[in-house]
């Protein structure tokens, strides 16, 4: 799976990496700058098949917060939408939300910064 791509299925099996990158490849012309997976991905033959490809455990770290915070403080965890169609409409609007939070809070912070400059 890649970015774009979703799937309700909880095995991580069916995820190669080496074939998502190619995509990705095949897609914008280019070898992403760097690729962030979870440990369950980084077995021997996925790392030597990557190895030109950087990753990051940092940026993967705070991706993986984000969605640890969709889950807990927008309801994220919560989406059982019967319908994949309905499901994902539910999955973009709590994303929509947490966008427009930050840019809200951002907006505050120069409103009241200006106010008391």
């Amino acid at each position: 799976m890649g970015a774009g791509e979703v799937s309700w299925n909880n095995d991580k099996d069916g995820c190669d990496p080496k074939r998502t990158v190619e995509r990705y490849r095949e897609r914008c012309g280019h070898y992403p700058e760097s690729v962030y997976a979870d440990k369950l991905y980084r077995m021997r033959e996925n790392r030597e098949r990557l190895r030109q490809i950087r990753t990051d455990e940092g940026i993967r770290n705070a991706v993986e917060g984000k969605f640890g915070l969709a889950k807990r403080r927008y309801g994220l965890g919560w989406v059982i939408a019967g319908l994949v169609g309905c499901s994902m409409t539910a999955v973009l609007i709590i994303f929509l939300a947490m966008n427009l939070d930050r840019l809200l809070n951002q907006l505050f912070c120069v409103v009241s910064d200006g106010a008391t400059g």
